[in-house]
């Protein structure tokens, strides 16, 4: 908590300093919320899930550590690849009118550890140049060197992990039509998420979860259902 403070308030002061008549500490709160829910469940369903639903011991880490290392480096490759999406929404969105190269930087020093905002630039940086498609492609590739285990994952867990995102950052600006639009986006390609009898499908918010389907990132259950 100590070094998570300063970081938040940076945060929302420079955020302030470029949006003068935005929530600036509620739209800070959101997206670390949402993206940090998000960043977690992904490692769910790449590791925690995999393991649980399929045993393979030629993928399997072979000690805690490595295990542990395996984690930090998906982690970091996650809120890299978030911090691009999540600025590339903002722009088409037009959220802040056109916000330039300033509010990725922002938002990759939203996600870095203190310190670290030089590293998670140099991961992000690659994914800033490509298409969505070919974005999406290299974040399976790197968490698949990363958790070898991934490989066992649905494919379609890669279509819906960054549309989250954009809901996610669409939440945190109060554009609810906007959520809903990309939400319609993922029954599309996985129509079986409206079924669920605990959440309808519907668009949660930043923070908020479904027990049942794991909406906003849904489990293997739902993830498999054709």
């Amino acid at each position: 908590m100590p070094n998570q403070i300063p970081r938040r308030d940076r945060a929302v002061a420079d955020l302030a300093a470029h949006c003068l008549t935005l929530p600036a500490a509620e739209i800070v709160d959101r997206l670390t919320t949402g993206l940090t829910q998000l960043r977690d469940l992904l490692i769910r369903r790449l590791h925690d899930d995999v393991v649980r639903i399929v045993t393979d011991s030629m993928l399997a880490p072979t000690s805690g550590s490595q295990q542990m290392t395996q984690i930090e480096r998906a982690s970091h490759e996650i809120d890299a690849y978030a911090a691009v999406v999540v600025a590339d929404e903002v722009t088409q969105g037009g959220y802040l009118g056109g916000p330039g190269e300033w509010f990725l930087y922002w938002t990759i020093k939203l996600r870095a550890d203190d310190g670290h905002e030089s590293d998670l630039k140099r991961i992000a940086d690659p994914y800033s140049d490509l298409p969505d498609k070919d974005r999406r492609l290299r974040l399976a590739s790197k968490l698949q060197h990363a958790v070898p285990e991934s490989i066992r994952a649905p494919a379609v867990l890669y279509h819906l992990f960054p549309l989250s995102v954009r809901i996610v950052a669409a939440m945190a600006f109060g554009n609810t039509e906007r959520a809903e639009q990309k939400r319609s986006e993922q029954l599309e390609l996985l129509p079986a998420i409206g079924d669920c009898g605990a959440c309808h499908g519907r668009v949660l918010g930043n923070g908020a979860s479904c027990g049942e389907c794991g909406n906003p990132l849904w489990n293997f259950e739902w993830l498999r259902v054709v």
